[in-house]
């Protein structure tokens, strides 16, 4: 195991959110949302080669066959990354020994791939393409561990929430305020705490490509990362937090090409656009194409719930200054009319928005080998994979771009984080378990 101690002297602008009284939750709708977590199984997100994740130091090193290192380094924990208190977090590295990184030296692009709720690095490396892609094309793959609730033991990424659209408020507006996502951690019991040991899990995301760029640089004379080609992808829980990194640290990531995910978190006013790529099931029961069907009222708070894909568009387009939009029928090689591919283009510095929505698919929207199909379908009946090679898709739109020369790299931000926040994530958004999340 590769352990890296990185500086935490970063700190940033945070993200403020009105106080909410949790006196003001309702109990009846905290008692529904328990009983429904009790109906839920989650064992479809463990998949390796015998249905299991792990996140050891050699975890993927014995399930492929080659070194794949885990680094730990310490992040900040508290609200705003200022207390001297850390907690250890890890990722694995991979890189490709192919005939496509023959020539060298050379820079090479890093893709952070991050798993859902209830998976693990072991499993997105078995199922989401992106470890082969990178042999293929030549790129390095980063891959996450999320934290461990000390509850349920699921892990998870804890991503900030509380969007609001633009024009909300207005007669005939969007008036559904975004949930954090998605991690319970201690559910209702700190509900009513203090969040002092709570990671940010943003923070730990940029800390952890710094650390990846760090060590091409001081390690490996062939390769090094090309900090204007950093993309961000992910399924489901780690789709939205990739959304979140975009929204965050616009200065850092140059595009993102993600599966199944959400729009959760607020844009600060100095980001940068950054050119977004999703591919969305229509079939989705939990992140819904048209959205939380029955946003959560909240006395004092208001409607919580998930955007609909079109809501979303919308609002990453405004962000992105878009001015024109597309919409052309996807088919796929057999000349079947698979879906729809939404555009929006004209947009600053060339960071268009393109939305690829597949009909018949549900939540998770990858090729998947005829084992971990097998194994999912009869799990869940709206998990329906895709035969459309989706990993590619998004290396193509992802691979198209880099990190606009105009954006200079500044201080990370760190996130209000509250156990409150947490706890409202959980009982808004459809609890995202199963289907590989």
């Amino acid at each position: 195991m590769i352990i890296r101690t990185v500086s935490s002297e970063q700190t940033s602008k945070r993200i403020f959110v009105e106080p909410i009284d949790p006196l003001m939750i309702s109990s009846t709708s905290l008692l529904l949302f328990l009983c429904s977590l009790c109906l839920l199984d989650n064992a479809a997100a463990q998949i390796g080669v015998e249905g299991r994740c792990e996140f050891g130091p050699d975890a993927l090193t014995n399930e492929f066959g080659k070194s794949i290192p885990r680094t730990c380094i310490d992040v900040p924990v508290g609200d705003d990354g200022s207390t001297t208190a850390v907690q250890q977090r890890c990722y694995y590295t991979y890189v490709p020994d192919s005939d496509s990184c023959s020539s060298s030296p050379q820079k090479v692009p890093l893709v952070v791939d991050v798993h859902g709720v209830n998976g693990c690095p072991l499993s997105s490396a078995n199922y989401t393409g992106w470890r082969e892609k990178a042999d293929e094309e030549c790129f390095v793959v980063m891959w996450p561990s999320g934290e461990i609730d000390r509850i349920t033991g699921e892990s998870c990424f804890n991503t900030p929430g509380f969007l609001k659209s633009d024009d909300f408020g207005t007669k005939g507006s969007n008036d559904v305020i975004t949930p954090p996502c998605c991690c319970g951690d201690d559910g209702v019991m700190i509900a009513f705490m203090n969040s002092e040991e709570e990671t940010d899990d943003p923070l730990f995301l940029k800390m952890a490509i710094d650390s990846v760029v760090e060590s091409f640089e001081s390690t490996n004379d062939a390769l090094s990362i090309d900090v204007s080609r950093i993309y961000m992808a992910g399924h489901s829980n780690g789709c939205v937090m990739s959304l979140a990194m975009a929204a965050l640290y616009s200065d850092t990531i140059a595009a993102v090409c993600c599966h199944a995910g959400a729009l959760i978190t607020p844009f600060p006013e100095d980001y940068t656009p950054v050119p977004i790529w999703l591919v969305a099931g229509m079939l989705d029961l939990m992140t819904p194409y048209e959205g939380s069907p029955v946003p959560l009222w909240i006395p004092g708070i208001g409607k919580l719930g998930l955007w609909s894909m079109d809501q979303t568009m919308d609002y990453l387009a405004k962000q992105n200054d878009c001015s024109e939009e597309e919409e052309n029928d996807f088919y796929d090689e057999n000349e079947l009319l698979v879906g729809t591919v939404f555009k929006r283009t004209d947009c600053r510095h060339n960071a268009s928005i393109e939305v690829v929505a597949l009909t018949e698919v549900g939540h998770t929207p990858y090729k998947l080998s005829p084992l971990i199909e097998q194994r999912l379908t009869n799990m869940w009946d709206y998990c329906v994979p895709t035969k459309i090679d989706t990993t590619t898709l998004a290396w193509e739109f992802c691979s198209a771009h880099v990190l606009s020369p105009s954006v200079e790299s500044s201080a990370p931000p760190s996130l209000v984080s509250s156990a409150v926040a947490v706890l409202l994530g959980i009982l808004v958004a459809t609890p995202i378990v199963g289907c590989l999340v």
